[in-house]
This record gives structure tokens, sequence and C-alpha cells, in this order.
């Protein structure tokens, strides 16, 4: 019965355990992801590029190369070993003034001998969008085509877990020429040509605007950031960033480039002018509008009353911004959510919050700008009435709230451990009772079997001494008395031993 009861017990403990592990698989995996939808936690991967990705120069000659990082999700360090065909190409230099990271575990090393540079560097903040690591500046070796690719890298978030985020890794060609471009500009072109001495002039620049995308807005950028797609015949570009709508670019960029960052920004329009150079002369200007606000709108005042009897707030207030406009308020009335107030809800400079509970209150307005600058004011408001009670403060918001599944799931598996753990300890009380009870049966029935024997041998031994006193006992009565007593003796033994092997398993 005992070893019964333990195999069935050891069975039923493992069937438990198997199904608890298959609903912790089932449901532990649903609550990480609504736990990760709930947390907006998603990762997108990163990429490593080159910019530009291909261009062109001579024997002898350099091109300026950067290497970037872009991910939406934030990351806060970059490694890398770029290769490059040593026949070809050479890397001259590598700079890192205007890198994104602040501090260098790996420096940048060229290795021209073997056709690689490596780097790892990081930050203490956690950058987004595209960000110039390194900027490269390649020499032509000899003619033909070069592939630059990042054999190993890695890119990790600022997640405080490292977690490798680098998903695409980009490759770029550049092409050597058999004779170095000359670097001279040709003489200026006819006006009113497009065509010069050595061929037609390049079009105008199509250029694009990171942080300020929309002419038409304004942005409160502390910089400015503009790309263009490099055309493989231009050498040169020029290009300013001022307040004329009309400039002529002067400052010169050779070998040419095709992106550029400027944090002298000021309020107001602006104007980013570029444009190309190739063999056939200068090509048109592109003029590049941006609105810039970066200063929030004036300090305003805020007027709090509350009409006798009455639950709602009655707010004056009138901000100004010079520059945008203003674009929208929000009050947050003590911790609460903002409340987005729009500039066609204010009638004669007052706006009505309605249906406020008693009790005193505390109301931060801001003053947002079409830029999104914003100016805070503070007020205080004190409501007439009783103030309800802890449980009708959290019956005033009726407002359904999405179901936290993580949650759920979470609740669940810890109801499941428990349940678990407490059968497991049921188990083994109940396992112990067992054990304790059969031991002291089994040291009861090896006392019992002693008393049993005893009495039988006493009976056995009667029977034979009357046996034995008949006249002339025969030779076969005296041979079925000792097998009986050898039999018991056996039997004795066997019981005996049996009881002790129990005796020793149940300690």
């Amino acid at each position: 019965m005992f070893l019964r009861h333990t195999f069935m017990h050891r069975s039923l403990t493992r069937r438990l355990i198997g199904i608890f592990l298959c609903v912790l698989a089932v449901i532990g995996t649903p609550g990480i992801l609504f736990a990760q939808q709930a947390g907006e936690v998603q990762t997108t991967g990163a990429v490593l590029s080159f910019s530009p990705p291909s261009g062109t120069m001579g024997v002898g000659k350099t091109l300026t190369v950067t290497v970037a990082v872009e991910s939406p999700a934030p990351f806060n360090s970059a490694n890398a070993v770029i290769n490059f065909d040593k026949n070809i190409l050479s890397f001259e230099s590598v700079s890192k003034a205007s890198s994104a990271f602040s501090f260098w575990p790996e420096e940048p090393t060229i290795a021209n001998a073997e056709g690689k540079l490596s780097f790892g560097g990081g930050g203490t903040i956690g950058l987004t969008g595209k960000k110039t690591i390194l900027t490269i500046t390649l020499k032509g070796v000899k003619e033909g085509k070069s592939d630059v690719t990042f054999t190993t890298g890695s890119v990790l978030a600022a997640d405080g877990k490292g977690t490798d985020i680098l998903s695409t890794k980009s490759i770029a060609t550049y092409t050597v020429s058999a004779s170095a471009p000359s670097n001279t500009p040709p003489p200026p072109a006819p006006s009113g040509g497009d065509v010069g001495s050595l061929g037609p002039k390049p079009e105008a620049p199509d250029v694009t605007s990171t942080s300020h995308p929309d002419e038409a807005l304004y942005y409160n950028a502390p910089k400015a950031r503009f790309l263009w797609e490099l055309p493989p015949d231009v050498m040169v570009v020029r290009m300013d960033l001022d307040k004329s709508a009309k400039t002529d670019p002067k400052t010169s960029y050779d070998p040419a480039i095709n992106e550029k960052e400027f944090d002298q920004l000021t309020d107001g329009v602006m104007y980013f002018h570029l444009k190309y150079q190739n063999e056939g002369g200068w090509g048109p200007v592109t003029h590049k509008k941006i609105m810039v606000d970066k200063t929030p709108p004036p300090e305003f005042t805020l007027d709090i009353t509350v009409p006798a009897s009455s639950t709602d707030v009655k707010m004056k207030f009138s901000a100004t911004d010079t520059m945008s406009g203003i674009d929208r308020y929000e009050v947050v009335i003590d911790a609460g959510n903002p409340i987005k107030i729009l500039l066609a809800e204010i009638k004669d400079g007052e706006y009505t919050l309605a249906n406020q509970t008693p009790g005193e209150h505390s109301a931060t307005l801001k003053a947002y700008d079409k830029a999104g600058n914003y100016t805070p004011v503070d007020g205080k408001f004190m409501i007439e009435g009783e103030v309800p009670s802890a449980t009708a403060k959290a019956a005033v918001d009726d407002t359904p709230k999405p179901t936290d599944w993580s949650l759920i799931a979470n609740i669940f598996l810890i109801a499941l451990v428990a349940f678990l753990i407490g059968y497991l300890w049921y188990e083994r009380k109940a396992f112990r009772k067992e054990k304790y009870l059969t031991k002291r049966e089994a040291d009861e029935l090896r006392d019992s079997l002693g008393n049993i024997f005893a009495a039988l041998r006493e009976e056995i031994g009667e029977q034979a001494g009357a046996l034995f006193q008949k006249p002339n006992p025969s030779a076969q009565d005296r041979e079925v008395m000792e097998n009986i007593n050898e039999a018991i003796d056996l039997s004795e033994e066997l019981i005996s031993k049996e009881a002790e092997d129990v005796r020793k398993l149940l300690m």
C-alpha cells in the first residue's frame, strides 16, 4: 500500500509540474506581448550606413565620406569593422570632430595594409534619428571600383541592457577614375546659358530638411539639417544659410558633400542656399526656406473665479506670441491629465471648466505656440461643499480603461504557482503521515509476528511432547516434527527480514 501510494504521489506531481510549465508557456508569452504593447517597448532595427553611398574620385584624389547610425529607437553606442579594397582605395584620415559620440572605448584605427578601419564609441544619452559617427577621407590608389562594407558591427539600445538593435549594414561603392578631375573651377559661363565649354551644367539641387521638413510650418529645433542627392559628376558645392531669399552662396566644399547641419539659428524665416559645380560650370541655386521659433510665448496672467454655489470654474487668460502665434492651451488640475483647450473654445478671453469637485485645487495652464514652445502659469481655486470621500473620488472617473492583459496574466501565474506549492506541501505532509503510520504498523507487525511464532513454537512443542510420550515413536514422526520446526524457523527469518527492510525504507 505504501509503495503504491508513493508511486501515485510521484506520478501526479510530475503531471502537475508538466501542466504548470505548459500553462506558463501559453500564458506567459501573451503576457509579455501585451506588456510590450502597453509599454510600447518594442524597438525597430538600426542602420549603419555611409554617405554618400557612392562617388567618384581620381587617382591620388580624395573623397569625404561620413559613417552614420540611423535608428528610431534610442541608442547610445556603436562599434564596427569597415573593410575596403586596399588595392583601389586607402583611408587617409578619420575625424571625430562632428561625431554624436563623446567617448571612445575603441579609438578609430586605420589599417590600410589590411584594408580595414575599426572603431567603438558611445555617449551618455540616448540618440534617435540619423547621427554622424565618423568622417573619413578616402583616397584613390588606382583605377577601379571598391565596395566599402561593415564586416561586423553592433548598435546598442539605450535600454539599460545593451540590446543590439542593429538590423542593416549598408554597402557603399566608390569608383577611382584613371585621371584625376581638375579642382580648378572652369571659367564662368556666359550668362543665360546652361551649357559650359566642357558640357552641360548641373541642375538645381533638390534639398530636403529632416529638422524643418515643411516650409509652411515653424519649428523649435535647435539645429537645421539639410540633405541632397549628389550627382556623380558634381565636384564642388557651395552653400550658405541666412535671412535673404536670393543669396548666391560663397562657401565652397571640395570635395562635394551631400548633407550639412547648422546650429546658429535665429528666430524668423531663414533660407538655405545650395548650388553644384561640374566640369560644365556652376548650376542654378536652390533656396530652401525654413521657419524658426525657439522662443516661448511671453509670460501672461491667469485669473480664476468660481461663481457662488457653483462647481464650474471661470478661467480668464490671454497669451500672445509674435513669431509663430498661439496654437492652443493645456490645463492640468491638481495631478490630473492635461485638458486641451482650443482657441475656438475660448469666449471673450474666458474658458469654463465645468463640474469640479469640492475642495481646494491647483491649476497649471500652459500656452503653446505653433512651434511647440510653451509658457506655464499657476493658479488656485476653491469649490465650496463637502469634500468627497476617497471612494466617491474614485467613482468620479468612470471612463473605461483598457484591459491590462499583462497584469491578468501575471496574477494567473502567481495563483497557479501558489496552488502548485500548496499542493506539494499537502502531498508532502500526507506522505509523511502515511510514512509514519506505515512504519508504526511495520513495528507492530514485527512484534506481533514474534509473539505468533513464539506461541506457534510452544504449541508445536506441546504436541511434539505428547507425541514422543507414546511408546516407540516412529522415525517418520520424528522427521515430520523436525521438518515443521525448520519450516517455522525459515518462515520467521524471511518475514522478519521483510519487516526489517520495510522499516529501513521508512527511516
